[in-house]
């Protein structure tokens, strides 16, 4: 291994190359979070659930929301995939410019440290739940704040958590396997990172037991002597020990997103982020179908355990079958976010549903992951076969620029969420006269629109001055300026962020801070601040697209299985997803305008036949069921 810590990078000729669908999908990730935490905190879900009477005249449309919302809240791991795969591409492009192994490994391990901090920061003191967030909620009475927040919540570990510990541990192995130059041989750190997926999965269980046993109430459900849970110890009250201990066991058995085994879904983004390091003739064009059906597999087997789950829960909770209750499957059901509690061992949780945790199945909470995770490699693989390997990167990127803004600053969104505590507050005000009250079905549509277009309209301003000021600045002006290897790469590419010579003109000192703070190398140099801001232009709006099929080529050439690449293919593929997943049914519209689009340009074939009257059916049956359940109301079901 090289002792030196980097090799001087050379200039880039042309902006860096980028894959317009995994800044789409971290855009829609982001999206999807406010959207479902609009609905979990501003809908008066509690009081629908709580007020039969209220409950009896609601549509059966409204049931829809204990379906959907807790389902999409539990695809956190979408997030966790599509950082996996960018942190895998980003691990090959430094090797395969000639970075030392030693360096790559610091550079993981030092960024994930930093984002770990930052983490920890924003859910306790900054971020939407935090201490800074709880006083946004507090408006009318600030002196309602929780300070308290700022002393435990640090340990949430939620997504970003998750993301910071696989960030260092994947460096770690990608080190490893990287010795000796076996970094080139990415089918066998492929089959590698296959078998390191398959022994997390079973060893998951075993660690959960292993580390719950350490202690008399079962890790995470009990408390220590500050009453907070065992996985939030307080700074100030419990002991030094106590932290320390609580720092490396949530990793390993938190409740929401644990290590294991999400570990696992880190190592497939990275086995999708190393295909997608080949040149791109080395690409299989089959790839995104194989993807789809191992996603498609872990997503069908998941739901059909759910399935069974819900309903073994329901029969062994009733002495007789006229006791069956639904509504214990329903209260169960959405806690899929919190994946410990589909576990024996979270008798707290088992006792607030009035069930027995003995009842839960072993099995549950494999099922919910796969359901889950399964449910994110679609998605994900969705996207690039209707993109990159259809070839329409470049116009893919023009027509999502409100979309793609949501993920390019994904960690501060993330952390910034209280800006619909603001939305929910105006709304609040005009239909209750005071500031937060949970609101009926207009009022969260009302918070829903205005909180979304507080978020467009700041990140369109902010992008003006490349995001100076937001958290992934922060980040990386510390590790641009600190890191070698990032501070040769910043500096290579500084001229790519020359002004343009009519900006010039002035020439006045004034001029050339302006042009600073808008993130430009004025006299091709970077000060150590701008260095932490996001090249917009480059990075944003004229990147290096990859398109791994030419958009002709995607139309007039065979691969090597005889398989086209054509839109008939897309129509019947996006036709089968759409009927046979329910969650991802928009899939069929899709599958109906690509099936019309090819009899157009390729004509009537059994592929894009199939494909539109899948579609078809899909969008029948949906409407209907739409129809119908908006007409029926909930007290039909006698609840």
């Amino acid at each position: 291994m090289a002792i030196d810590i980097g090799i001087r990078e050379p200039a880039a000729k042309e902006p860096p190359k980028r894959y317009v669908s995994l800044d789409f999908a971290r855009g829609i990730a982001i999206m999807l979070m406010v959207f479902v935490h609009i609905i979990h905190q501003c809908l008066y879900v509690d009081e629908l659930m709580n007020n039969m009477e209220l409950f009896n005249r609601q549509p059966l449309a409204a049931l829809m929301v204990p379906v959907f919302i807790p389902f999409i809240g539990g695809l956190a791991g979408f997030f966790l995939l599509i950082s996996a795969t960018g942190n895998m591409l980003s691990m090959y492009r430094d090797l395969e410019s000639g970075k030392s192994i030693r360096s790559l490994v610091f550079k993981q391990i030092f960024g994930g440290i930093l984002l770990l901090i930052f983490a920890m920061l924003c859910e306790g003191v900054i971020g939407y739940h935090g201490l800074f967030g709880n006083f946004i909620l507090n408006l009318n009475d600030p002196g309602a704040t929780n300070t308290s927040l700022a002393l435990w919540r640090w340990n949430l570990f939620e997504t970003i958590h998750t993301i910071a510990w696989c960030i260092i541990i994947n460096g770690c192995i990608q080190g490893l396997l990287s010795l000796r130059d076996r970094w080139r041989d990415k089918r066998k750190i492929i089959i590698t990172y296959s078998i390191l997926a398959v022994a997390i999965v079973a060893l998951t269980y075993p660690v959960w037991l292993g580390v719950g046993s350490m202690f008399k109430s079962f890790y995470p459900f009990g408390v220590w002597s500050s009453y907070n849970p065992l996985d939030y110890p307080r700074i100030g009250q419990d002991s030094f020990g106590k932290i320390l201990a609580s720092f490396f066991l949530a990793p390993l058995a938190s409740e929401i997103e644990p290590l294991f085994p999400y570990l696992v879904v880190s190592f497939i983004g990275s086995i999708i982020g190393i295909v997608l390091s080949k040149p791109k003739e080395e690409i299989k064009r089959t790839f995104p179908k194989q993807m789809l059906r191992i996603g498609g597999s872990m997503y069908g087997v998941g739901v059909a355990g759910i399935a069974v789950t819900l309903v073994l829960i329901m029969l062994r909770n009733a002495p007789t079958p006229a006791d069956i209750d639904p509504m214990i499957a329903i209260g169960f059901y959405m806690s899929i976010i919190a994946h410990r509690s589909w576990t024996p061992q979270n008798i707290p949780f088992a006792d607030s549903l009035g069930i027995e945790a003995s009842t839960i199945p072993h099995f549950a909470w494999l099922a919910q992951f796969l359901a889950v995770t399964g449910m994110g490699i679609m998605l994900l693989m969705v996207l690039f076969r209707l993109v990159e390997f259809r070839g329409v990167s470049h116009k893919f990127a023009r027509k999502t620029k409100i979309v793609r803004r949501f993920g390019t600053v994904a960690f501060t969104n993330y952390n910034n969420q209280w800006l619909y505590f603001i939305a929910w507050g105006i709304i609040s005000l005009i239909f209750n006269g005071v500031w937060i009250e949970p609101q009926a079905w207009a009022g969260t549509a009302l918070t829903m629109i205005l909180a979304f277009a507080i978020f467009i309209f700041i990140l369109w301003l902010w992008e003006k001055i490349s995001y100076l000021g937001s958290l992934e600045w922060i980040i990386r002006s510390i590790t641009n300026n600190a890191l070698k290897i990032r501070r040769d790469r910043i500096n290579a590419n500084a001229h790519l962020r020359a002004p343009d010579p009519s900006e010039l003109k002035s020439g006045s000192k004034a001029r050339k801070i302006w042009l600073r703070i808008q993130g430009k190398a004025v006299d091709n140099e970077l000060k150590w601040w701008q260095k932490g801001q996001i090249d917009v232009k480059n990075q944003f709006y004229n990147a290096n697209w990859i398109d791994i099929v030419d958009e002709q080529e995607a139309t007039t050439k065979a691969d090597d299985t005889r398989i086209k690449l054509t839109d008939s293919k897309v129509s019947l593929v996006m036709g089968i997803i759409g009927l046979c997943t329910f969650f991802l049914f928009p899939c069929s519209i899709f599958g109906m305008i690509f099936g019309i689009k090819s009899r157009k340009t390729e004509g009537k074939n059994k592929q894009n036949t199939t494909g539109i009257i899948l579609s078809a059916i899909t969008f029948v049956y949906i409407t209907a069921l739409t129809i119908v359940l908006f007409i029926v109301k909930a007290g039909i079901l006698g609840l």
